[in-house]
């Protein structure tokens, strides 16, 4: 399924899941440029973008982001969608993981000091 950049980035998530469920809501509480879009892995495009990425769609595991960078599962695609919400949301993965709190501090660190690093 090919999209541009200004589509925003998609995460799959199991919508008969009450924690799934909260962890959108609490992603579009606070998703204020309006990056992510949803869709659950019961409907049709969020089952075809799973299969199209070697994931179960049958499996409530299954948790996909897609963005401007590919396609990423499991802690990595937490850590990224909290990343990029950007501001205080990074605070949020130390509450869950303090391994993708370090993850993510690192990711906006590394940022932040590319373009002093690299070569001109």
């Amino acid at each position: 399924m090919a999209r541009s950049d200004a589509d925003g980035a998609i995460v799959v998530f199991d919508g008969v899941c009450a924690l799934c469920n909260g962890w959108v809501d609490f992603l579009l509480a606070r998703d204020r440029r309006g990056r992510y879009r949803f869709a659950a892995m019961q409907a049709p495009p969020g089952r075809a973008l799973l299969v199209a990425h070697g994931l179960d769609p049958d499996d409530p595991a299954s948790f996909l982001l897609l963005d401007e960078a590919g396609a990423h599962t499991g802690s990595d695609a937490i850590v990224r969608v909290l990343a990029g919400l950007g501001g205080l949301a990074c605070g949020h993965a130390g509450a869950v993981c303090p391994a993708a709190a370090a993850r993510c501090a690192l990711s906006h660190a590394g940022r932040q000091s590319l373009p002093l690093v690299r070569p001109a």
